[in-house]
């Protein structure tokens, strides 16, 4: 196991729950960075109860997929003594993480102002739905509502049919994901300064950012883009029960070598498809119907040896049965597998930033609830007694 990793010595309280803020701690953790959640008492992290399911003996998958490599003190915030604590663990802490709704930290007294009080070299992150401020701030963030608005979903489906939104909560990894750039930033600036600071990312701005393009586009123009047909930048059915994707191609038309692998005339020079208008918006349901016919006489994987080989973009449709099958998956080490002392074995999504000198690793299995809290508490310099004391009032647990 290494010794030194890109964070070690970096130490991170964890106010965080369910996907934003989790996904931002758990990568700061995978880097070695030392995380330490807090949690209410008696039922913690909400998402500790979400996909709860016999083969997990009981732990939510939820849970058990965000928040390895940290340990859990469970302690009663509205409690005097319970404040306390908390303010001790931020004197001592390089990051502090949380995603409640913006005016909670704030009703606790544990917000940035108050903190970087007795530390001021403090990096303050905090992950919302969106933003800190302005006319949504005190609306729950949630992953939907937060495509809705962004319009990640208006483009998505087919030409007259409703929005779609993605099988998955992109939103909140994205915001996850700009909250760890977002503390690496703020940990070199303090590096370099001496400088803490208050950093903030949101659900909303990073569904936005995908725009950019099309965005750039239609603020240019006024004209709001249009669905397409896009036969080119499809999924089409096999003859055995699979689907393939196609992407088309960089730069040139991938038509012509598309044709010739499914052994059609050369469509591009058809007047009916023989312009980016004509193929995807005005004819673009014909040529989608002549392909996917086509289609339909060989298996996936022969349509995907013979389209590499004309090194036109395309993939097979996979569900999680062959997701983790997948050679390249494999060999990515993107299946992780660790040992939790009640779930047995989890297998999860694997590390995907690859260092070649400083490897991230799963050091810790995601905590039991309060597991660390005489540990945690103990680093504070409480002894046992009074650990047994703040327990007794339920002032921790």
């Amino acid at each position: 196991m290494s010794t030194q990793m890109p964070l070690t010595g970096i130490k991170v309280l964890d106010f965080t729950r369910a996907f934003v803020g989790p996904s931002c701690t758990q990568v700061l953790g995978d880097m070695g960075a030392d995380v330490d959640k807090v949690e209410s008492i008696g039922y913690g992290d909400f998402s500790r109860h979400s996909e709860v399911f016999e083969e997990t003996n009981g732990e939510g998958a939820a849970f058990l997929s965000l928040n390895r490599n940290k340990r859990s003190i469970c302690i009663d915030l509205r409690q005097p003594e319970g404040k306390e604590i908390v303010l001790k663990l931020a004197e001592e802490c390089d990051v502090l993480v949380q995603n409640f709704r913006p005016d909670v930290m704030e009703r606790l007294g544990l917000n940035y102002d108050v903190l970087k009080e007795r530390n001021p070299d403090i990096i303050y992150a905090s992950g919302s739905g969106y933003g800190l401020t302005g006319p949504y701030n005190k609306k729950g963030g949630q992953d939907l509502v937060a495509q809705a608005i962004s319009g990640i979903t208006w483009l998505s489906g087919d030409p007259g049919g409703p929005p779609v939104p993605t099988g998955a909560p992109v939103g909140d990894l994205i915001a996850g994901m700009l909250l760890v750039q977002g503390v690496l930033a703020a940990l070199l600036h303090r590096d370099r300064t001496g400088e803490g600071q208050e950093v903030s990312a949101s659900i909303l701005d990073g569904l936005l950012t995908p725009h950019t393009e099309r965005a750039t586009a239609y603020l240019a123009t006024g004209r709001q883009p249009h669905k397409a047909k896009r036969p080119l930048y499809h999924f089409y059915e096999t003859k055995d029960d699979k689907l393939v994707e196609i992407s088309g191609r960089f730069g040139a038309n991938a038509l012509p070598d598309v044709c010739e692998v499914l052994g059609l005339p050369d469509l591009s020079q058809d007047e009916r498809f023989d312009t980016p208008e004509k193929m995807n918006y005005e004819n673009g349901a014909e040529l989608q119907a002549i392909l996917a016919e086509r289609f339909l006489t060989g298996t996936r994987d022969e349509w995907i040896k013979a389209l590499d080989e004309k090194d036109v973009l395309c993939g097979p449709v996979y569900a999680y049965d062959e997701v983790f099958t997948d050679p390249q998956v494999l060999h990515n080490d993107m299946l992780l597998e660790f040992d939790h002392p009640r779930a047995g074995k989890v297998r999860t999504v694997g590390m995907p930033v690859k260092f070649t000198k400083t490897p991230s690793e799963v050091r810790l299995p995601p905590p039991m609830l309060g597991q660390h809290t005489d540990e945690i508490l103990g680093g504070l310099g409480y002894s046992e007694q009074e650990v047994s004391r703040l327990r007794e009032r339920k002032v921790v647990g």
